[in-house]
């Protein structure tokens, strides 16, 4: 994660992409309900124009991304 926000900030990319903190999403904080409120509030303080960065890892490295878009 960190290699790409160097790559993105090489670029001058940083306001595309949002990063979420992979320690207030993993399953040892909080419960379900507290993740997923931390990630709700996340996306609506954005401008609606970014792309989230969130590491998952269910046993083996993966990468989430999620666009969020609002229609209104």
């Amino acid at each position: 994660m960190r290699y790409l926000h160097d790559l993105l900030k090489q670029a001058n990319m940083c306001s595309m992409v949002g990063f979420i903190d992979p320690a207030t999403v993993s399953a040892n904080s909080g419960t379900t309900a507290d993740r997923s409120r931390l990630v709700a509030g996340r996306l609506q303080k954005t401008d609606g124009e970014q792309i989230f960065m969130i590491p998952y890892n269910p046993g083996l490295v993966s990468l989430t991304g999620f666009y969020f878009y609002d229609f209104q």
